[in-house]
């Protein structure tokens, strides 16, 4: 039997789980745009002069609200996980503002919230985007390269077996099968072959597209802005 079909190390491993929700990563952003809004707001409350005194000066005009920190996205490079937040390599995270004393920025990643370092993050930009879908397909077309080996290598065994069976029946004078039938027999085998070679270019196919479709989907976010 040849063997099964499978180009799952091929695929956009954790980054397969934004390319099937969008909505999670949206989710995300939206969180992160949120506590942006609130840190400015408690900034500006912080800074607010106090109440004046009986017979204090005159209240002065409430400076205006601090803008909301810059929230952007960054891929994580390494797996990091504390009490708040649990964030795996690949993933899409999305940043408020800048890293503090400790290096460490407030980080949305999974509907959950917390710090994370720094340095286990790079800023998603055109450029990582073309980086990644060109390693993705990379490796898909290795992936599909070993798995096409595979088949190859279990079809010549499959004709090699036959081959034998044939060639000791016929010595054994117990009817063995003709050569019609072995040639019938291989040209099955080959054409076995062939639908299972386009299967796998199909599938080959549809990674690409997928990995295409993620690409797309990262920059959607932006224009959402």
């Amino acid at each position: 039997m040849p063997p099964k079909r499978d180009l799952t190390a091929a695929r956009l491993r954790r980054m397969g789980a934004d390319a099937a929700n969008i909505d999670t990563l949206k989710a995300d952003k939206a969180h992160a745009e949120r506590l942006a809004s609130l840190a400015a707001s408690a900034s500006s409350r912080s800074a607010a002069p106090l109440p004046p005194g009986k017979g204090g000066e005159a209240p002065k005009p409430a400076a205006p609200a601090a803008a909301p920190a810059k929230v952007e996205k960054f891929r994580a490079m390494d797996d990091f996980k504390s009490d708040e937040i649990d964030m795996q390599k690949g993933a899409t995270v999305f940043v408020v503002g800048s890293p503090d004393a400790n290096n460490q920025v407030q980080a949305v990643v999974g509907g959950k919230a917390g710090k994370v370092p720094f340095d286990k993050l790079r800023k998603i930009t055109p450029e990582l985007l073309e980086e990644e879908r060109k390693q993705r397909e990379k490796e898909i077309e290795e992936a599909y390269r070993q798995e096409e080996e595979q088949l190859k290598q279990e079809m010549e065994r499959m004709k090699l077996e036959n081959q034998a069976k044939s060639s000791q029946g016929t010595s054994e004078a117990t009817g063995g099968a003709t050569s019609e039938e072995v040639t019938k027999y291989e040209k099955e085998i080959d054409e076995k072959f062939e639908s299972e070679r386009q299967a796998l270019l199909e599938e080959e196919k549809r990674l690409k597209e997928e990995a295409a479709r993620l690409e797309e989907m990262m920059r959607a976010l932006d224009e959402d802005d």
